[in-house]
């Protein structure tokens, strides 16, 4: 797709709106932000700090 992205964090009512996802889990991402850049909405990179995990474990799958 030409964008490399790590995380996406927050999608505008608009994207959601207009967009009609088939995937689930971990594929949702990819699926929004494709759609998002098809239907011509503006996608911005943003920095954002990531803090080490204090208390708990991972819940998220792992992907193989």
């Amino acid at each position: 797709m030409g964008l490399e992205s790590k995380r996406i964090k927050m999608e505008g009512k608009m994207v959601i709106i207009k967009i009609n996802t088939q995937a689930e889990g971990a594929m949702i991402n990819t699926e929004i932000l494709a759609q998002a850049r098809k239907y011509g909405f503006t996608i911005k990179q943003v920095g954002i700090h990531h803090y080490p995990r204090q208390w708990g474990k991972q819940s998220g799958q792992i992907l193989r």
